[in-house]
């Protein structure tokens, strides 16, 4: 069972005053704001690499944006190679991951190197570490960015399925696609706007 997640105290000089979310169980949320640096230290802080420990209780997963795959190494491998070492034996990683593209249509373009990927296409398929290793908490830096529309939604379905085993915060600058599927919440931009 997802035991949620909060944080508080988040600041940056970008945004006006001190951010603090709390997530249910099995929540979707979305914060929004001005675009900027702001959503990347908020990931790296979740994630307990920024400069404050702002989580109270177990961190999230937390992908960033860019994805955090090499461009050099294929993506399914590096899949393979995540899931590895949260416990799974080779055998086992392997078949999840290329069970998990094939699901998802990628068998083919799952053996290329990431940077050799179409843009978009490898934050989407960062999206199988959450789905296959079904963490309690999740938190995605601005996951839609450069995917096509068929694409971006298929990512949004996948979010929103995540919350059967997760509580999930997306940091996006446009959470248009989330309207009526997610609780969004908003900072505002130092000096009022948002």
């Amino acid at each position: 069972m997802a035991e949620g997640l909060r944080f508080q105290g988040f600041s940056d000089p970008s945004i006006e005053g001190a951010v603090s979310l709390s997530l249910a169980p099995n929540e979707l949320v979305v914060l929004t704001g001005p675009s900027g640096s702001w959503m990347s230290r908020l990931a790296w802080d979740l994630a307990g690499l920024g400069r404050s420990r702002i989580v109270s209780g177990p961190g999230p997963m937390v992908l960033t944006r860019p994805p955090f795959l090499d461009p050099s190494r294929s993506a399914l491998r590096q899949i393979e190679n995540r899931l590895m070492a949260s416990g799974l034996s080779r055998r086992r990683a392997a078949s999840e991951a290329v069970r998990w593209c094939g699901e998802e249509g990628l068998s083919g373009l799952s053996h290329r190197s990431v940077g050799s990927l179409p843009e978009g296409l490898p934050a989407f398929i960062t999206l199988a570490l959450p789905a296959l290793m079904a963490p309690a908490a999740i938190v995605v830096e601005d996951p839609l960015p450069g995917m096509s529309a068929g694409l971006a939604e298929r990512a949004v379905e996948i979010l929103i399925g995540l919350t059967g085993t997760s509580s999930v915060l997306i940091l996006a600058s446009d959470p248009v696609r989330f309207e009526g599927r997610a609780r969004i919440e908003a900072v505002r931009a130092r000096g009022g706007v948002a």
